[in-house]
């Protein structure tokens, strides 16, 4: 990128181009440059894939994504890409299952979302390779706490 002061100086009348002229120009155009390129920098750091990873927890924040403690920054960035499709599926026990093993990277455990309404028990399982299955028990198969028939749906997540 162009800096302010080179433009500057190559347009400057020639008073302007001797050793004191040229000092004064830079003193006028550096704070400037450094104004355009906070602000380039500002702009590049709300797109994930350019932004530094010191822009990574307010971007995280902003878009409802932890980071996993040992996700490594590509993966990150690639699940704050994808941002829109995770908010989307909220609630979704398939969505739920697939961020959580994102958040386990690089080696994510089984996971198992059991929704249970007393009657009946859903499971999903997600494998640590990342294959899927779904399960429905009718009478359900699963209790946690002894409340018996429920009279609503109730989600629990097992890891």
């Amino acid at each position: 990128m162009t800096r302010l002061a080179d433009m500057a100086a190559a347009i400057a009348p020639s008073w302007l181009r001797g050793p004191v002229g040229s000092r004064l120009l830079y003193a006028l155009t550096a704070p400037l440059d450094a104004i355009v390129e906070w602000a380039f920098q500002g702009v590049k750091a709300r797109f994930p894939l350019e932004a530094p990873p010191s822009a990574f927890p307010p971007l995280g924040r902003d878009r409802l994504l932890l980071r996993g403690p040992g996700e490594d920054e590509a993966s990150y960035a690639a699940r704050l890409v994808k941002w829109l499709e995770a908010l989307r599926g909220k609630g979704n026990a398939w969505t739920l299952l697939d961020q959580l093993a994102a958040y386990f990277a690089p080696s994510p455990p089984r996971m198992r979302v059991v929704q249970s309404n007393g009657t009946s028990a859903v499971w999903y399982t997600r494998e640590p390779d990342g294959t899927r299955s779904k399960l429905v028990a009718t009478p359900t198969n699963f209790e946690w706490d002894g409340a018996g028939a429920a009279k609503r749906t109730r989600s629990f997540v097992i890891i």
